[in-house]
């Protein structure tokens, strides 16, 4: 298992506090800063700049399937702390060690770590098919079956992917055990390089309108200044139902 960290100029970034043994994959621009302060730290330039998250993401799995692994572990930069609903001590070696588990006796493409902010309302352990962000296991081999991320979305691809994988005949779980806690968008770098372009974010969720259509619906968020697409989880899973069935059919044709 890889856990990977991509940061965008963020030299602050929290993560690493958490997961020690990470790996950092960060810009061309960005190398040599990055280098010369965490120098015991593994980084990978990643050989492009301002490409966006599609492309690191893709570049995440290349290079987990490049050094035989399966899974990677993707985290949020900005993620500063992770904890056990329950309350015991998080522990890290545990945590791997259950996640892995899961995703295998699951069959997960994705096994998502919910957001505190969310995941503390959760009557249930482990949810399916909703959208998986911030941090999760991976499979780096169901993700490049599909195609990987969509080269078209500098940002949302997180979202984009959870449905294309769903759509697609994949499971996806998101686990309430842990949940995380970040920043929120209070940081320089990171995501914050794109929220404030606000016709790029705006692009962005019109190619997801246009690419979901009904599945999803697009609006402005006034509380923070930003235009938003919300995917609708129920019908993405009731698609891959459709699409089940509807290659059953074809079988018999």
């Amino acid at each position: 298992m890889i856990i990977s960290i991509p940061s965008k100029n963020r030299l602050n970034y929290t993560a690493g506090k958490i997961f020690l043994d990470h790996t950092l994959f960060v810009e061309p621009q960005d190398f040599k800063t990055y280098s010369d302060l965490f120098p015991g730290t593994k980084i990978v330039n990643i050989l492009e700049n301002n490409k966006g998250f599609s492309y690191v993401l893709n570049f995440i799995v290349d290079y987990t399937l490049s050094q035989g692994e399966k899974y990677f572990l993707f985290v949020d930069d900005d993620i500063w702390d992770v904890k056990r609903k329950d309350k015991n001590l998080f522990q890290v070696d545990e945590f791997l060690n259950e996640a892995l588990e899961l995703i295998k006796k699951k069959n997960y493409a994705q096994l998502g770590i919910n957001f505190m902010g969310h995941g503390c309302f959760e009557t249930e352990e482990l949810l399916e098919d909703k959208a998986v962000w911030g941090m999760g296991l991976m499979d780096a081999e169901k993700i490049k079956s599909i195609g990987g991320y969509d080269k078209k979305l500098l940002i949302f691809s997180d979202y984009d992917i959870t449905a294309q994988l769903i759509m697609k005949g994949f499971k996806v779980g998101v686990w309430n055990k842990y949940l995380f806690l970040h920043k929120m968008k209070s940081q320089e770098g990171g995501a914050m390089t794109y929220y404030k372009q606000s016709e790029l974010i705006k692009t962005n969720c019109e190619y997801i309108l246009k690419k979901y259509g009904e599945l999803c619906k697009m609006f402005f968020n006034t509380k923070h200044g930003i235009w938003e697409v919300r995917l609708n989880w129920k019908e993405i899973k009731e698609k891959r139902e459709k699409n089940k069935l509807n290659n059953i059919l074809s079988e018999f044709e």
